[in-house]
């Protein structure tokens, strides 16, 4: 499987997950598309092409402890609102076969070096902000399936 994304602000992410996740996009700086093509050293065992998001290695474990199954996380660049939010949300739809699941959370910039604690997307943020970053994980519970 295949995870795109889709970005809203205004109040919201809309994630789309799926075989190939795919995004939607509106208006000014309500909503974007989450650069998933990007993948650099804040991402772990994650591949993006084409705006799609999967796990690199689907038999890769983070520790030693963990025997089965692989994780892997993409955090998008900043994105600056058009208008100060306490929410954002999202939409996912995604193509996860048993044992695999796709998360996404959100984060919210206080302050020149300082971020909101990671939220599960629709939760509200602990503060009003105008710039925030997205976080997709993808879980299996398999080696080699992947979502």
């Amino acid at each position: 499987g295949r995870v795109t994304a889709a970005v809203l602000a205004a109040g919201a992410v809309t994630a789309l997950a799926g075989a190939p996740a795919q995004a939607a996009t509106a208006p000014s700086n309500t909503n974007w598309t989450a650069d998933l093509s990007t993948v650099d050293s804040n991402d772990v065992n994650v591949t993006g092409a084409g705006g799609t998001l999967t796990l690199a290695d689907a038999a890769w474990h983070r520790t030693a402890r963990v025997f089965a199954g692989s994780e892997g996380s993409l955090t998008t660049a900043e994105h600056k609102l058009g208008s100060p939010v306490n929410r954002v949300s999202a939409e996912l739809t995604a193509d996860t076969p048993q044992g695999t699941s796709v998360d996404v959370d959100v984060r919210g910039r206080t302050g020149v070096n300082d971020w909101t604690e990671w939220t599960p997307a629709g939760t509200t943020l602990k503060s009003t902000v105008s710039e925030v970053q997205v976080r997709i994980s993808l879980h299996s519970t398999t080696d080699g399936v992947r979502p």
